[in-house]
């Protein structure tokens, strides 16, 4: 029966859908607050799928969502001061749990760490005095609390840095406009089609410093006992001013001054999380192929790709490389036969549809946080 839906028709059950699952999350403690959210989510929903415009638009919620982390972050600072706030920094434990604390705690500000226990209904906002969350006090408990975080992984794979990773919105604010102004041909190889036509593509080195990185996180972690679900967490980087100021140094280089000169996602290709995603590449539910019978190869999505996913032998093949494919959709609105798209498992059945509407709602589920906590500082 959905099959037989035309793509408006899908797209106003789904917004309905979604309409109503965003106004019950946001209900409690402002009702206004879950009504304008459910409004606001059905219409970005009922946009993306009856207009096609998948990327133009997650690009601009990719970027608010960034803006909104920073703005909540700087609002917090002001409202309990500076001197209170760096305190909280210097008492807060970066590991995964903290034995004996028990019970429910205030977060000044959310944590990587807790944020998940939302799924769990284990944090409450309470007007006045912010967030309420269980503090995990055993390993076990903390684990539990860290479900949702692989249950997100599984299913979007490298899906969650182009939709969900709160760095993301940065990168896709300085990598705006067309106009490239560095090659960096020492880490690109020339491709020649057929038709005489040259692609760029990275060498195949590029796409190992991931894991480089995700191992070097991994051997610090247990050298210096912090979890590593916190390594994207400003407030860990602020409890080491070298620490801080060489991670400040990264994201200059990476997420803001390549972003500006090449339009190119390099972020994606040090992030050890990002590494993480592309292991688990045979799991992901959602994946982007290549209708063969349609594809004229023009080429035109290997051009367009940010991040280096698409290559002239994937085209041929109708295999996009997933490992580092963050489902953008920015190939799916070039093609101009409508031969890309999101599919089930990567097999027949398509999944766009189904794959935005899961996506924003797990987005707005997890960023549930920061709105809330900068509802209530505004008023």
């Amino acid at each position: 029966m959905i099959r037989s839906l035309s793509k408006k028709q899908k797209a106003v059950i789904l917004s309905i859908i979604l309409s109503g699952i965003v106004l019950w999350w946001y209900f409690a403690p402002f009702i206004w607050l879950g009504v304008v959210m459910g409004l606001l989510v059905g219409f970005i929903t009922y946009y993306m799928l009856s207009s096609g415009h998948i990327e133009r638009v997650r690009r601009l919620l990719f970027i608010a969502l960034f803006v909104l982390m920073v703005i909540t972050l700087v609002l917090t600072v002001v409202e309990i001061g500076s001197i209170t706030f760096f305190d909280w920094v210097e008492r807060w434990d970066q590991g995964y749990y903290s034995e004996g604390t028990g019970g429910k705690g205030a977060l000044t500000y959310p944590t990587p760490l807790i944020i998940p226990s939302i799924f769990w209904r284990g944090a409450d906002f309470v007007v006045g005095v912010g967030w309420q969350a269980v503090l995990p006090t055993t390993l076990g408990l903390s684990l539990a609390l860290l479900v949702p975080y692989a249950i997100i992984f599984i299913v979007f794979g490298k899906a969650a840095c182009g939709w969900l990773c709160p760095l993301g919105g940065l990168v896709e604010l300085f990598s705006s406009g067309r106009k490239s102004w560095w090659q960096l041909n020492f880490v690109k190889q020339k491709t020649l089609t057929d038709s005489g036509n040259v692609y760029t593509n990275l060498k195949s080195w590029v796409y190992y410093v991931k894991y480089i990185f995700l191992l070097l996180v991994i051997v610090l972690s247990f050298l210096f006992s912090f979890a590593i679900v916190n390594i994207f967490f400003p407030m860990l980087w602020l409890k080491s001013l070298p620490v801080f100021w060489i991670i400040m140094g990264i994201l200059l280089v990476f997420a803001v001054l390549l972003p500006v000169m090449t339009k190119n996602r390099w972020w994606c290709f040090i992030c050890p999380v990002g590494g993480l995603l592309s292991l688990l590449k045979r799991f992901n539910f959602f994946r982007v192929k290549i209708d063969k019978d349609r594809c004229i190869r023009c080429m035109d999505c290997v051009q367009e790709c940010p991040v280096f996913a698409l290559t002239p032998k994937s085209v041929d093949t109708g295999e996009i490389l997933g490992e580092n494919c963050i489902r953008c959709g920015r190939c799916i609105e070039v093609c101009p036969d409508e031969a890309i798209d999101i599919y089930w498992f990567g097999r027949q059945r398509k999944a766009k549809s189904q794959f935005i509407a899961i996506t924003l709602a797990t987005v707005f589920a997890i960023y549930i946080w920061f709105i809330v906590l900068l509802v209530s500082y505004l008023s």
